[in-house]
């Protein structure tokens, strides 16, 4: 593991303790069940766990991306799995909305 992987981890761990894994296998949460081991893996159940993310990537990498033009980001973009982005999104907003009172 690199330095930069464990800078991050350490960022993430920090924000959101063992739920943060290593040598996580990505296959079962893919469509087609496909794909090796990612170095960091988080689910983010929370807004602090997003900004952990932010600040580990930008940490890691030093940029957001490196597609040249829109037309290579939305090629980028749409080998993302759309339930994986959903249910980032739904666990953010039920996690940061304010109770409701009856």
């Amino acid at each position: 593991m690199s330095d930069q992987v464990r800078a991050a981890e350490s960022i993430l761990r920090a924000a959101s303790g063992d739920r943060v894994r290593t040598a996580f296998t990505m296959a079962p949460l893919t469509t087609f069940r496909m794909g090796g081991p990612a170095a960091i893996y988080l689910e983010p159940e929370s807004e602090g766990d997003l900004v952990a993310v932010g600040e580990a990537v930008v940490l890691r990498t030093g940029q957001e991306t490196t597609q040249s033009n829109l037309e290579g980001v939305a090629y980028w973009a749409s080998g993302l799995e759309t339930a994986y982005l959903e249910g980032a999104f739904a666990r953010v907003q039920r996690d940061s909305s304010p109770a409701m009172s009856t």
